[in-house]
């Protein structure tokens, strides 16, 4: 009887220090999960950060490639004005030069008529 008593007791303690693992284990679970779900919110805050700087990214790529392509028709349009009022002004000199031409040459008949 003294030896079942003794295994009994040996039994309980087996069961006692099981029982303490188990809780201590039980215990980690329930730390590892909420740090999980901790995780799993971060996570999700930083997808729907990411997502709205790759849609303002795109925005701003958009309106860069836009604003480029205006530049570069500007500067185009710039250049043919440019050119245009270069050859207005060459042919407005060509004709002043020549209305010089003229002027002198008329006055220096007119000089020697006197």
């Amino acid at each position: 009887m003294g030896r079942l008593r003794m295994k009994v007791l040996e039994l309980k303690r087996e069961r006692d220090s099981l029982n303490q693992k188990l809780t201590a284990e039980r215990a980690n679970v329930s730390s590892v999960e909420s740090e999980i779900t901790r995780l799993k919110a971060d996570l999700e805050k930083w997808r729907v950060s990411a997502a709205e700087k790759e849609s303002k990214l795109g925005k701003f790529n958009k309106i860069i490639e836009e604003s480029e392509g205006a530049l570069v028709k500007l500067v185009e349009s710039s250049a043919k004005l440019e050119s245009a009022l270069d050859k207005e002004l060459t042919g407005q000199t060509a004709q002043v030069f020549e209305l010089i031409s003229y002027l002198c040459s008329r006055s220096f008949e007119l000089s020697k008529k006197k």
